[in-house]
Formats: structure tokens, C-alpha cells, sequence
């Protein structure tokens, strides 16, 4: 099929032709061949050629509230300091020379009161530093509508079998957790076969370009 690999127990937005066009269905996977099997949220099995699939979107395993989302990405912030690091209207701003991680420099919206009326001030925080000033954006958490760059997957795990040679990082319920770019497909295959799934994705966007 067209787009990311994904295997069966994944959670797609299928979208496939039909004689009088396109349309789309939402739901689980159980076969990829002879036909693509998608079991919906109401127990229907909807079949389809592998032929006749024009695009699949893989979707976070369960249904994922926007509260998880921030509660799992302040962990991650929160695990992993900037050196210079300042909260700002529900965002957290971090700095830091010797880490050329974007996400080490880069404000993220960790609270639920974070919102684009703070970009002109998250702008000059970065150009006093004489950075640019990079959103680390979740996806669902603020209608931003730009592309942006560098998307990434956070995937998580909540069975204790995983790879002892990852380095990974858990919330204070055990789950583990592991940030993944978009189209690093060994990666994500790798930590799929670990048991791992999509949680959300995010992505990079100037705030420079939104002000």
C-alpha cells in the first residue's frame, strides 16, 4: 500500500476508490492480503483491493485526548532540560548551545492556557539569543495550518518487552515512550515490532512565519 508501512492491529484512515469516486474508512487492520481488511469502531469488516487504495494514514492505536498529548510530551520536555529553559504563557522556552537538537531549541505549548498570542514574545526570546525561533508543535494542540519541517512520531509502549539496547524513557505509569522522525521507516518499523504505536505526531514551524 501507498504511503508509511503499516501492519496488521494498526489503527488507518484508508482512503480508496469506488465506481463513483473516493471515499474513506477509519479503523483497524486485520489483513493486507489477498484483500485489505479494515475492521471499523462499529464491528463492520470493510474489504478492499490492494489496488484500489489510494492513501493510508496511520493513526494513533486508540483514540488519544489532547490532554495525553501534552501530558506525555511536558514528560518528555520535563526528562530532558535545555540549558537555558523559561516558561512563558503556557509555553516552555528552551535554549541550549551545546545540544543541536531542534528540540532542545525550541518552545513547545505544555499547558492548556498556551496559545498564538505569545508568538511575538517567543520570537524576540529566540532573536535575543541570536536563534531562530523554532514551535515544537503536537499535532491537534494549537490550529496552526502550516506544513512546517522535520515530523516526528512519539510512540509508546506499555508492555515491559523492549529492546534493552534502545535507550527509552517511561511516565510515572511505566509507559515507555521513544520520539521518531516521519520518514525514518526502519526506525519505526524496528519499534513497531518492539510493540510500540503511534501516540501523535509533531512538527517544526517558524514562529517568525506565523506573527
Amino acid at each position: 500500500m501507498p504511503g508509511v508501512p503499516v501492519g496488521v492491529g494498526s489503527r488507518v484512515s484508508l482512503r480508496y476508490r469506488i465506481p463513483d469516486g473516493m471515499t474513506d474508512v477509519v479503523g483497524h487492520l486485520e489483513a493486507l492480503h489477498p484483500t485489505v481488511v479494515v475492521r471499523t469502531k462499529s464491528g463492520e469488516h470493510v474489504e478492499v483491493a490492494p489496488t484500489e487504495v489510494v492513501s493510508v494514514r496511520e493513526l494513533s492505536h486508540a483514540q488519544v485526548r489532547n490532554s495525553q498529548i501534552r501530558d506525555l510530551e511536558r514528560t518528555a520536555a520535563l526528562a530532558r532540560p535545555a540549558a537555558e529553559q523559561e516558561w512563558l504563557a503556557g509555553w516552555l522556552l528552551r535554549a541550549d548551545p551545546y545540544d543541536p537538537d531542534r528540540r532542545a531549541n525550541s518552545a513547545v505549548p505544555l499547558d492548556f492556557l498556551a496559545d498564538l498570542a505569545a508568538l511575538s514574545q517567543i520570537v524576540d526570546w529566540y532573536a535575543r539569543r541570536r536563534r531562530e525561533p523554532w514551535l515544537d508543535l503536537p499535532e491537534r494542540l494549537l490550529p496552526v495550518r502550516a506544513t512546517g519541517s522535520a515530523p516526528s512520531r512519539m510512540l509508546t509502549c506499555e508492555g515491559p518487552a523492549v529492546d534493552a539496547e534502545v535507550a527509552m524513557s517511561r511516565t510515572e505509569r511505566g509507559v515507555a515512550y521513544v520520539r521518531v522522525d516521519e520518514d525514518d521507516l526502519p526506525a519505526i518499523a524496528r519499534f513497531a515490532a518492539m510493540g510500540f504505536r503511534l501516540h501523535h505526531r509533531s512538527r517544526f514551524v517558524l514562529a517568525s512565519d506565523l506573527v
